[in-house]
């Protein structure tokens, strides 16, 4: 049986502008069918900017991300 590259890995920080947010700031099918594998794996999704709580609350919330966020660049 191959391992996968996720074994093992129990949680998932991504940041949102420029890694999972392309220029247009939308959250794309993709990237909801990775978070959702991701869920799916028993891996904890979670997001880690320097953006505010209130915009990174909403992606959270559009992904289905449950997990406490870092936000304001780890300040809260």
């Amino acid at each position: 049986m191959s391992r996968s590259p996720l074994d093992g890995v129990r949680l998932v920080a991504l940041d949102l502008d420029g890694t999972l947010l392309p220029s247009h700031k939308r959250v794309s099918d993709r990237a909801r069918r990775v978070v959702r594998n991701l869920a799916d794996a028993g891996i904890t999704t979670t997001l880690a900017t320097g953006r505010g709580w209130n915009s990174t609350a909403g992606y959270a919330a559009e992904l289905a991300i449950d997990a406490p966020l870092v936000t304001f660049e780890g300040a809260l």
